[in-house]
Formats: structure tokens, C-alpha cells, sequence
């Protein structure tokens, strides 16, 4: 199997400074890939059409966090997070081809995986050698695809 196209493209994004008695995080991103994959002339793909796998994906994502020092009761983490995934997979069909045909096969149709998430620590420094870092998480994921 043979790379014949790949194109990625992203742009990712940081900002953090002063809020009020803490530090403000904020990062956000966007991803695009377009993957295809063939059998090349040099294993006999370019006379049978080959075998097409073509793939899409995009992802977006945002983290806010918040970072308070509380002298000594230790530090204080507060923080929110979005990822969003999706992607389409599929072969095309390759015309005369029993194998790769007479449709589409499509391995991922539409699919998505959305996940958003909230958490909070608290870090502490009972003694110099030692540190305790207590945290609650809650997340949320969610899946789905199109039609196969």
C-alpha cells in the first residue's frame, strides 16, 4: 500500500496572564487531515485501479484553566475542556473490480466523538518532601455515526 496524498493543516492557539489573585490559561486548536492510500504501478494497482482508501478527519479542541495560589492552604486548579473528533472513512469502488465494488465501502461514516470535561484540584505541601494532590473530575462523552 502506497501514500498517495496527505495533507494536514492546524492551528493552535495559547494565551495564559493575570486574573484577578491567579493565573488564566486558555488554549484552543483545529486539526484537518486528508489521507489516501493506493496500490501503485509497481504492484500492479495502476491497471486494476488499485485499491482507494481514502480518509478525513477534523478536530477541535479548548482548555480553560484557572491557577490560584492560596498561600498556605496550597493551590487551588479549576479547569474546563472540549474535544471534538470526527471522521469519514471509506474506499471507493474501483470500477470491474469484484473486490472493490460495485459500491462504496465505507469503514467510518460521519463519525464523531464529542468529550467535555470539568475538573478542580487542590495541591498541597504538608512537609518539604512531601505534596498531596486531591482532584475531582466529571466527563461527558458522546459517540455516533452516520448510516453504514
Amino acid at each position: 500500500m502506497d501514500l498517495t496524498d496527505n495533507t494536514s493543516d492546524s492551528v493552535q492557539l495559547h494565551a495564559e496572564g493575570p486574573a484577578g489573585p491567579g493565573k488564566l490559561v486558555a488554549e484552543a486548536a483545529w486539526r484537518q487531515v486528508d489521507h489516501e492510500m493506493n496500490l501503485l504501478s509497481d504492484k500492479g494497482g495502476a491497471a486494476t485501479g488499485g485499491m482507494p482508501m481514502i480518509t478525513e478527519g477534523e478536530d477541535v479542541s479548548a482548555k480553560l484553566s484557572y491557577d490560584l495560589e492560596t498561600g498556605a492552604a496550597g493551590r487551588v486548579r479549576l479547569g474546563a475542556e472540549i474535544f471534538q473528533a470526527s471522521m469519514y472513512d471509506y474506499w471507493p469502488a474501483v470500477a470491474g473490480s469484484m473486490m472493490m465494488g460495485p459500491l462504496d465501502y465505507i469503514n467510518i461514516n460521519d463519525g464523531e466523538r464529542n468529550r467535555t470535561a470539568l475538573w478542580a484540584e487542590w495541591e498541597t505541601h504538608p512537609a518539604p518532601r512531601w505534596s498531596t494532590l486531591l482532584g475531582l473530575r466529571q466527563e461527558r462523552v458522546e459517540m455516533d455515526t452516520g448510516e453504514v
